[in-house]
């Protein structure tokens, strides 16, 4: 019997077992709940997906139709796993684990196309980073310990092997992939014409642009842009640093939790290409820059230091001379850049 505190204590898929054997008629649903009655482990609070899963056979077995559910504490167990769910935002870690679960006990693609789409999207923004780092942590736990998952990844031509990184909106992947369909055009006219701007550019530095309310224009600089002019100025730029600041396609910076102005880690999400760094979790550690700490009168007080790992368990370290942590990011980008050419 698999219960709740036994899937608490394992790795974050190891519930996989247990919802692929989640009973496809009533008659098994009894003894199936009993793994998750709360009685056997009252102090331990239950998981998304363990949640997810019984959502799922709640759907099979409809509350209405099913006596099942109405003898305690299985009522109570559904009441709290719909609140839990409930509560979870969808764009989430734990909503990628709830997408998985979901999968687990279905075995429909949808929710299993989502989790790979967050995989694949990087459009420049620090939640689809973290969104995306998580997604493939996950997926590369579930892939290492259920062979049902790596069957399916195969099945559907996906591999975490060969990434393709780029911006996919919800909706723009489908399963199983024919190739991983090319990101968009990071150029566009009316984004090359606005960047031109230097008064536009100037005016989204300094002040910021402007929500012109009685004509329903975005302001930036003097100039009035539509909606979707500003949208596409806004997709534009943040692709345009994500190449500054990024040496490659599977690359990610995390930033320090506790300090995010402090340190923050290039990681290289491609296991094959980066064998031999440091392990930082979800991916390996390529670079980072860090900010000198005050220290007395030391001119470099505040100014970040940038620091290249290799394969050898050591790092070379350099000045970036840069009190900005993204001139910081890019100077170290360029150097790693240049290293993956040579």
């Amino acid at each position: 019997m698999l219960s709740e505190s036994v899937i608490l204590s394992r790795m974050r898929t190891h519930y996989l077992e247990t919802a692929h054997t989640a009973p496809t008629s009533a008659e098994g649903l009894a003894p199936f709940l009993i793994q998750f009655d709360p009685s056997h482990v009252p102090h331990v609070p239950m998981s998304q997906p363990v949640a997810e899963i019984l959502l799922c056979l709640e759907a099979r077995f409809p509350l209405a139709d099913n006596p099942i559910w109405k003898e305690s504490p299985n009522i109570d167990l559904l009441r709290q796993a719909e609140m839990l769910v409930k509560k979870t935002p969808p764009e989430s870690p734990a909503g990628n684990d709830i997408l998985l679960a979901h999968w687990a006990v279905t075995g429909d693609l949808p929710s299993l196309t989502e989790l790979v789409r967050r995989v694949m999207n990087r459009d420049g923004s620090s939640a689809a980073d973290s969104l995306g780092s998580d997604a493939i942590s996950l997926l590369s736990d579930a892939e290492a310990t259920d062979p049902y998952f790596a069957m399916e990844l195969a099945d559907c031509n996906f591999s975490l092997g060969r990434l393709k990184f780029g911006n996919f909106p919800p909706g723009s992947v489908s399963l199983p992939l024919v190739s991983a369909p090319p990101p968009p055009s990071p150029r566009a006219q009316p984004v090359a014409r606005a960047l031109r701007d230097l008064p536009v550019v100037q005016s989204a530095v300094n002040g910021g642009p402007a929500a012109n309310r009685d004509s329903g224009t975005v302001d930036v600089g003097g100039v009035k842009m539509s909606i979707s002019a500003a949208v596409k100025l806004s997709d534009g730029l943040a692709r345009a640093v994500t190449e500054l600041l990024r040496p490659a396609e599977g690359f990610t910076w995390l930033n320090d939790s506790a300090d995010p102005q402090a340190r923050s880690i290039l990681v290289d999400l491609d296991g094959k290409r980066g064998e031999g760094l440091p392990d930082v979790g979800g991916g390996l550690c390529q670079a980072e820059v860090i900010q000198v700490a005050a220290r007395g009168p030391d001119p470099n007080t505040g100014k970040y230091i940038g620091r290249l790992y290799n394969r050898q368990n050591g790092y070379s370290e350099f000045k970036t001379d840069s009190d900005d942590m993204n001139t910081a990011k890019f100077m170290v980008a360029e150097r790693v850049r240049a290293d993956l050419q040579t």
